[in-house]
């Protein structure tokens, strides 16, 4: 009996649900590649996806892709670290932001904070963003999982939509 208790526990962890990550914001999808620094395109800190905001944007608020709890939040105010089972994301906005001392950034949430997919984390002023000579983009970067992730393809993306799936191994 106990050897069946175990092949169902296996079947049922094997049988885990994809996880699905939303755009914390709507703009122009960037694919990992074609992002403008280094440390994001060749994937060193994990798999991602930049979203470009309109260039008419002024303020864009931040929305967490999924339920979670805030891991981490940059003392600049610019990233925001969220953990959903094995899962951990971050969301980094704008390029070599850290620049610009937290002028521009407004968090909404600290560590510990548990999140609610669509809850506002965080405010980038674009505008100063940009008048800064930075990019305004916002990347997602997917730090750890245990799965494979999918990007959903879309070259064009609303805030809530689906940006990626992770399904289990």
């Amino acid at each position: 009996m106990g050897l069946f208790q175990n092949f169902r526990k296996t079947t049922k962890e094997k049988q885990r649900a994809a996880v699905s990550a939303a755009a914390c914001l709507t703009g122009t999808v960037i694919p990992m590649e074609k992002i403008p620094d280094p440390a994001f395109s060749e994937g060193i800190l994990g798999p991602c996806a930049g979203i470009d905001p309109p260039a008419d944007a002024k303020e864009c608020s931040l929305s967490a892709p999924l339920d979670g709890v805030v891991t981490q939040c940059s003392e600049t105010g610019h990233a925001v670290g969220i953990t959903c089972g094995e899962t951990e994301l971050l969301l980094h906005a704008g390029i070599d932001t850290v620049e610009m001392a937290g002028d521009g950034f407004s968090l909404q949430v600290k560590p510990g904070d548990p999140v609610e997919k669509g809850q506002i984390l965080l405010v980038m002023d674009a505008e100063k963003v940009r008048a800064a000579g930075h990019p305004a983009m916002v990347i997602t970067i997917i730090t750890e999982t245990g799965g494979t992730v999918s990007f959903s393809g879309k070259t064009e993306i609303q805030a809530g939509e689906t940006l990626f799936t992770i399904t289990a191994p």
